[in-house]
């Protein structure tokens, strides 16, 4: 169970003729919920998918930190 903690690996365990399991760390089943949610929304997804495209053209804009 170490490496599905440290390294982000899935274990998949087969169940025969019936359907698996996968089992994965919390972390990156928490990473895959807030993908999800980000997803979700439209317009969310257009404008990160935007902001992607912008970092892979090397685009960047600085901002300040807001405390």
């Amino acid at each position: 169970m170490g490496n599905i903690n440290d390294n982000s690996d899935t274990l998949i365990v087969p169940r025969g003729s019936r359907q698996g399991v996968v089992i994965i760390s919390l972390a990156e089943w928490n990473s895959i919920q807030e993908t999800l949610r980000l997803l979700k929304s439209d317009e969310n997804r257009a404008r990160l998918t935007e902001a992607l495209k912008r970092a892979d053209d090397g685009i960047k804009e600085d901002h300040e930190l807001i405390d």
